[in-house]
């Protein structure tokens, strides 16, 4: 009778054979690994990106619109960019100008302290004053405002150059061009001696000039525009007397004529007005006058728009 064979001895109780050591190894890592998202490995390293296969030939016509041109681009933003720093300097420049002209007015000295000054027109520059430098302290006054008004185109050169166009006779004055007449009757409305504003004094009667509303400031602006643009019309030039030459009655009968005015006048010449040289010498004293007359209305006009830009 055969034997059986002997059974193979196992090991110890709860050992493990080597491959299943190796398993539970594994799934320790495994505890300890983050887990990624499961991966095709047959699917293409580049998903959605089309295969080579697919592309065109490299000698094939691009259907790409070609890529617009950037320099018209550049060329509109350049000239944005300089519109806009243009814009942006002009603007700049004139605060810059108005508040240098509102920063220079000035109340002035003491109207009292200048000679030659009346009493009028001290009070009404010190009411000017006293608005520009203390509000709180200034009570409206309607006379004194009206008489700033009718006297801001009044200097001391502006009254002395009109008293002179003021002296010359009126017989002369009416034989003046009608429109050197019309250029001059402002020169003829003369105020009384010291009624006038100094220059240092412009600035702060300008800025209270400038807070009057209504018509009456209106008024006041169109005359100091009209004034600022007025002109005096040139002189015109001495005419030459032609006369036909004289026959010898002529001459015999000019002589009789000459020798009977010379009697009845005591033997002496009657003395003729020389109306050409008058003239001329009215045209000189108008352009003297206006043009101070422009010069004071273009400032105070510079100064109330100043104030009305702020």
């Amino acid at each position: 009778m055969a034997k059986r064979p002997r059974p193979r001895k196992r090991g110890k109780k709860g050992a493990e054979e080597p491959g299943k050591l190796e398993q539970a190894a594994v799934a320790e890592l495994e505890k300890h690994t983050p887990k990624d998202e499961p991966q095709d490995e047959d699917a293409p390293a580049n998903e959605g990106t089309p295969a080579h296969d697919d592309a065109p030939p490299a000698d094939a016509p691009s259907t790409a619109p070609p890529p617009a041109s950037e320099a018209p681009a550049d060329t509109h933003e350049a000239d944005k960019d300089g519109d806009s720093s243009d814009d942006e300097h002009k603007p700049q420049k004139k605060r810059k100008r108005t508040r240098k002209r509102r920063k220079e007015a000035k109340a002035g000295p003491d109207p009292a302290s200048i000679p030659g000054l009346g009493e009028s027109a001290q009070r009404a520059i010190a009411y000017a004053q006293t608005y520009f430098r203390d509000r709180a302290a200034w009570k409206f006054s309607k006379p004194r405002q009206n008489w700033l008004m009718r006297h801001i185109l009044w200097s001391e050169p502006i009254f002395h150059a009109a008293k002179e166009i003021a002296a010359v006779p009126e017989d002369t004055r009416v034989t003046l061009p009608a429109e050197l007449q019309t250029c001059i009757e402002p020169a003829l409305q003369l105020p009384e001696e010291g009624a006038w504003i100094p220059e240092e004094h412009v600035s702060v009667v300008a800025v209270y000039l400038q807070s009057i509303m209504g018509l009456a400031k209106q008024r006041m602006l169109d005359t100091l525009q009209a004034s600022a643009a007025a002109s005096v019309p040139a002189a015109p030039a001495p005419r030459a007397a032609v006369a036909p030459a004289p026959t010898a009655a002529a001459e015999e009968g000019e002589a009789r004529d000459e020798l009977a005015a010379r009697d009845a006048a005591g033997g002496e010449e009657g003395a003729q007005p020389d109306t050409d040289a008058s003239s001329t010498d009215v045209y000189a004293l108008a352009q003297t006058w206006n043009a101070l007359r422009t010069a004071r209305a273009a400032a105070t006009l510079g100064w109330i728009e100043a104030r009305e830009a702020t």
